[in-house]
């Protein structure tokens, strides 16, 4: 289950692995050692569904549309017909793009409250003023823009691809773990806790 679809479907996509995360904390880890954790969230992917109580924060019929709201790309790039386009009829109605929208704000209120929540524990451990927090994500979705429920870059186009973008090549959390280790952040000393992978 490589998207976590059973975690998904609960309604709290990010709970399981925040409970994991809380009672590393909380009852596993070496503390006398420091500690590098990598969480791997599988929300907002689809199927986009978040329990009742972070559904109600959102009214659909009143959620804004993109400004560059389409029915229906400009463009055939080649990949209109593959999952993510397939998700919702073509042409996109307002109602469609307003309920998608709906389902993707309820989903990242519930990861930003399980989130919350191991925030909370880093703090009730006092564990906030020597922990350093990444926070990183490749959910860059259309829903709407454009015609698009997904963001559709090809490979050697300026932001597209695996090595798209400004930078030289794809923030993995590889790169970030490495950046972290060459950098001394407000006195910490990171190279003793990346050392195991």
């Amino acid at each position: 289950d490589v998207h976590m679809v059973d975690a998904l479907r609960t309604g709290y996509a990010a709970r399981g692995i925040v409970d994991d995360a809380i009672a590393f904390l909380e009852k596993e880890r070496d503390r006398e050692r420091p500690f590098f954790m990598y969480l791997g969230f599988p929300c907002p992917h689809d199927p986009r569904f978040s329990a009742r109580e972070f559904r109600e924060l959102y009214d659909p019929e009143k959620i804004p549309l993109p400004p560059n709201y389409e029915p229906v790309h400009r463009y055939d790039m080649g990949m209109m017909t593959i999952r993510d386009e397939c998700l919702e009829a073509w042409p996109r109605t307002e109602r469609a793009v307003r309920r998608h929208l709906h389902d993707y704000y309820s989903l990242i209120s519930c990861m930003d409250h399980d989130i919350g929540r191991l925030l909370d524990t880093i703090d009730r451990l006092s564990l906030t003023d020597e922990t350093v927090i990444v926070f990183s994500s490749d959910q860059g979705i259309a829903i709407g823009s454009h015609g698009l429920p997904a963001v559709r870059r090809r490979a050697g186009h300026p932001g597209g691809g695996a090595h798209g973008g400004h930078g030289h090549g794809p923030a993995h959390v590889a790169r970030i773990r490495r950046g972290l280790a060459a950098r001394e952040h407000h006195g910490l000393h990171f190279a003793g806790a990346l050392d195991r992978r």
